[in-house]
């Protein structure tokens, strides 16, 4: 497996001196056996023989058997590494905030003849739609609390307006209506930027962009480096999230391909909506996933791929709300806010458990504490 080959490595300077020595034994009894042979006093003795085997098979059965004991009772194999995003915090300031599992009640007639920054303020909190399995954008860390990229941006966002959050648990195919009648005034989801969907709602300039890549069974990772070869594969069958735009790029990516529609990853991860060979996903996002499911690995085909733009739904026709947001996007992406936030929740810096090293100092002669 590709995992191991570390091991191989950190092993390779070992294992190439019993390979030298190997090397010059065979050339040694390969020129005696040669020599005895041409001269006829070559002879085979097979209780001897048949005794070297077997005990070359009870040696060899000790040594993998004893092996194995010894790993099984001194290494620690639990895998941690999902557990990283488990243990993941939001860092800095937040605003208040109430997480709702139920949709909110739309907007009274009233209230849609405002404007619907003013209303925000009125009533002193936004309502930002967000997915609960949208990892690393929103999603629910070990201890329950609602964390992510998108979740830090909208306690940042709410503070601007200084306001407190209802955070509404939505569909991605919900989100044109909700914003429309006022169950949600933002939607932060990780959502990229679909053209189709520009007639309902408004966008925010856009924040971040991803790349497409696929997430696939760990062994397979090299088949699906080249896509040429894999756009001429009869009967592949490659999962796509079941949003237009998921759905065009995958078709795009790949003509012809039988294309599997998928409400989430995980239904993709455990086989739950039909089989396929791999996803079509931002490697950005795949690579959280992978770290849940580690026998998936993001494979990144060569060449040049289409990136995919995130930004925020709005409601149409919010013109003061889309301006707002756009200002307070410049503002973040230049004050260094959207980096931090990529930097933690996109490649995971910080989330690492960080050890101490061991030293004589410290465990032979307890200098340290």
């Amino acid at each position: 497996p590709e995992d191991m080959f570390q091991l191989f490595i950190a092993t390779s300077v070992l294992n190439s001196h019993f390979g030298a020595l190997l090397a010059a034994m065979h050339v040694l009894v390969l020129a005696l056996l040669v020599t005895c042979a041409r001269t006829g006093v070559l002879t085979f003795r097979w209780k001897r023989i048949v005794g070297f085997l077997l005990g070359t098979a009870i040696l060899s059965a000790g040594v993998i058997g004893g092996g194995r004991y010894v790993f099984e009772r001194d290494l620690d194999t639990t895998y941690l590494q999902g557990e990283l995003i488990g243990t993941m915090q939001l860092a800095g300031a937040t605003a208040p905030s109430v997480i709702h599992e139920n949709l909110l009640p739309a907007l009274t007639f009233e209230e849609t003849r405002q404007f619907r920054i003013d209303l925000i303020r009125e009533r002193g909190t936004i309502r930002v739609g967000f997915r609960p399995e949208g990892i690393p954008f929103s999603f629910y860390n070990r201890s329950g609390d609602l964390v992510g990229f998108d979740v830090a941006m909208a306690h940042s966002l709410a503070r601007g307006l200084g306001v407190s959050i209802d955070f509404v648990a939505i569909r991605r195919a919900q989100a044109p209506q909700l914003l429309e009648k006022g169950v949600v005034d933002v939607v932060m989801a990780g959502v990229p930027i679909a053209l189709e969907l520009s007639r309902f709602v408004d966008y925010s300039d856009s924040y971040m962009d991803l790349h497409l890549a696929f997430l696939v069974e760990d062994y397979r990772r090299d088949e699906f480096r080249d896509l040429e070869s894999l756009r001429e594969r009869p009967g592949l069958r490659i999962a796509a999230l079941d949003d237009p735009y998921s759905l065009r790029s995958a078709e795009n990516l790949l003509p012809g391909v039988t294309i599997v529609p998928v409400s989430n990853p995980r239904a993709f991860l455990e086989g739950r909506e039909g089989p396929a060979d791999a996803m079509v996903y931002a490697a950005e996002i795949a690579s959280a996933w992978s770290l849940l499911y580690p026998q998936f690995a993001v494979a990144v085909p060569e060449g040049t791929l289409p990136s995919l733009p995130l930004a925020y739904m709005l409601p149409r026709g919010e013109p003061e709300l889309l301006h707002f947001t756009n200002d307070w996007i410049g503002l973040k992406r230049r004050d260094g806010t959207v980096k931090d936030l990529y930097d933690q929740w996109i490649l995971g810096r910080g989330a690492e458990r960080r050890s101490r090293r061991w030293s004589i100092a410290h465990d032979v002669l307890g200098w340290t504490d």
